[in-house]
């Protein structure tokens, strides 16, 4: 359906995100709610005040003992008595919906870090021959640029390429140092990597360990393929293989390129439909590691 509504409205919309007009609405009507809560009776406050700490243990006893994968990508899932979804929120320890950066700062000893940490690319494959192009959305709307929200509708044109064409969407792990290398980072103990994530493509996540590591490895980088579905899932490193490796390049498991990772990029590439004209909807609600605590 969505896609059906991006066709049928881009050219009014792309008008739309061109002309500077905010798109977003206003927050009158919260604030009016909000007055209107502030004028309730202060006796029904204290009813509810009690209420809620007479349930506060048996909501977290819930949520310790719930053993969905959810609570891997938490946040204020895990506030409601264990890991219930409230769409279209979602939260991860890694990144949440509207955040710019990935927080990457809170898992690695900041003293490692370089300049651009945890900061999002995008990539298309135009420097090859396609023409393939990553078309922001929020909701049904064109936006100018990514502002937070891993919503998308990806175009894939296959120009002159030999092969299917591409877009990428990922975060630097450590960023880069002052002489602008990038810098790789030992994440084996986030014990692989949790996403809430629907669309219309499934993404592979690839683990970059740097140009030099690529190239040993005739940049077969160590992947697993993601699903479509609106339930989180989540990957251990030993299920990431190095796809259709050559004799001769250096072999790498999972667990170890876990150990130098300096980027993790979710892969889109596959042959365009059709029937939509190479137009694909994404959308990333959450990231997180795959953590027990």
């Amino acid at each position: 359906m969505k896609r059906y509504m991006f066709l049928t409205g881009a050219l009014s919309l792309a008008l739309l995100a061109c002309s500077g007009d905010d798109v977003s609405g206003t927050s009158d009507s919260l604030e009016s709610s909000a007055a209107e809560n502030e004028s309730s009776s202060s006796l029904l406050v204290e009813e509810s005040s009690s209420s809620l700490e007479a349930s506060s243990s048996s909501m977290q006893e819930s949520s310790s003992s719930t053993d969905f994968a959810l609570c891997k990508v938490r946040g204020d899932w895990g506030s409601r008595g264990g890991c219930a979804e409230t769409p279209p929120s979602g939260h991860g320890d890694l990144w949440s919906t509207g955040n710019l950066k990935v927080k990457t700062a809170s898992l690695i000893d900041p003293a490692s870090l370089g300049d651009r940490a945890g900061e999002f690319f995008f990539e298309t494959d135009s420097a090859e021959g396609g023409g393939s192009e990553i078309i922001w959305t929020e909701r049904i709307f064109v936006i100018p640029e990514f502002k937070g929200l891993l919503e998308a509708n990806i175009h894939l044109v296959t120009g002159t390429l030999p092969y299917n064409p591409f877009c990428n969407i990922g975060f630097n792990v450590a960023g880069f140092d002052s002489s602008g290398n990038a810098i790789s980072a030992d994440v084996s103990d986030w014990n692989g990597i949790c996403v809430l994530y629907e669309g219309s493509i499934s993404p592979t996540i690839q683990l970059d360990l740097g140009d030099s590591l690529n190239q040993k490895m005739g940049h077969s980088l160590p992947s697993v393929k993601m699903v479509s579905q609106k339930e989180p899932q989540c990957y251990e490193w030993s299920q990431f293989k190095q796809p259709d490796l050559e004799e001769g390049y250096e072999a790498i498991s999972g667990e170890e390129a876990a150990k130098k990772v300096v980027r993790i990029v979710f892969h889109f590439q596959e042959q365009p439909n059709e029937e939509f004209y190479g137009h694909e909807d994404i959308e990333f609600i959450a990231i997180g590691t795959n953590r027990d605590e």
